[in-house]
């Protein structure tokens, strides 16, 4: 829903660890999970990474 998108609920901050740790205790193999969108400089690399991320995509 279009609501969601801009829903702080819903950013990565909450969903990369919730997924991250989701991956490691249900799955046989950990998904890697890759961050995309907002990711500018080394910063906001290192943060994502902070949060579960294996990676993240830039353009």
């Amino acid at each position: 829903n279009r609501k969601q998108l801009f829903d702080a609920q819903h950013g990565s901050d909450r969903v990369v660890p919730e997924l991250a740790e989701w991956s490691r205790k249900e799955c046989a193999d950990e998904i890697p999970i890759i961050t995309a969108g907002g990711v500018w400089d080394r910063k906001d690399i290192d943060h994502a990474l902070s949060l579960g991320a294996k990676g993240v995509q830039m353009a």
